[in-house]
């Protein structure tokens, strides 16, 4: 429930992204040099902490940049109280809003909430998606996962890639939608419907939850009866 619960809390935190922004975010994004600059992980963060993420993060530089990855290293920052007071604060290499319960109580320190990455997919890299664009409908797509096989840092611009991944649940042969749950890992939908993913969901059902305008004719409703999703 909890892991369901937080799951839930960054789809909305990409939902009021794309309100905001009028787009969801780039999941993975690039200089002209190729560098990789940011996760969107760290442009939803001002829906989780007190202070906007922007104050202390350098979006010109890279996210492994000598300034960013004070996120990360345990380098103290410089945080703001509500009363406008200032204080010096670390930030966890493994925040809880993106690390499952279930793991934590398991001391697997990690992040376990992505995207799938991918051209067909809600978050193609260096472009941004509208949710207009999600044809296939909000409640067919698939916009979070939970994987326990692709473990970037927070501020890493690293996902699931659709065109590298395996498709099969809890894989043991790559990088794959997994987790610890015996009902299967949680996924958010973009209309914030969260849902275990049987571990004998086919190939060809994933993909379609995956893309954003396939017109495959996946029904979320029908994934239900046929056991394939679970509420969780």
């Amino acid at each position: 429930m909890s892991c369901g619960s937080n799951l839930k809390q960054v789809g909305i935190g990409l939902l009021n992204y794309e309100y905001s922004f009028r787009s969801l975010p780039i999941s993975v994004e690039t200089d002209s040099d190729g560098r990789l600059r940011r996760s969107w992980r760290t442009q939803i963060c001002p829906s989780f902490m007190e202070i906007a993420i922007s104050s202390f993060y350098d979006e010109k530089s890279s996210w492994d940049s000598p300034t960013n990855t004070r996120l990360l290293n345990g380098t103290p920052i410089q945080m703001f109280s509500k009363d406008g007071s200032t204080y010096m604060s670390t930030i966890d290499r493994y925040p809880s809003w993106f690390n499952c319960p279930s793991c934590r109580e398991n001391n697997r320190k990690e992040i376990n909430y992505v995207v799938v990455s991918g051209k067909t997919t809600a978050f193609p890299k260096n472009r941004s998606v509208k949710l207009s664009e999600i044809t296939d409908g909000l409640e067919n797509t698939i916009l979070v996962v939970e994987s326990i096989t692709c473990r970037p840092d927070w501020t890493e611009p690293r996902d699931l890639e659709f065109e590298t991944m395996s498709f099969e649940i809890n894989s043991k042969n790559g990088e794959s939608i997994s987790s610890l749950h015996p009902l299967g890992p949680l996924v958010c939908f973009a209309d914030l419907g969260v849902y275990h993913v049987s571990d004998k969901t086919k190939a060809s059902d994933l993909k379609a939850m995956l893309t954003v305008a396939g017109d495959e004719h996946v029904v979320r409703d029908d994934l239900i009866k046929r056991g394939v999703l679970v509420r969780y």
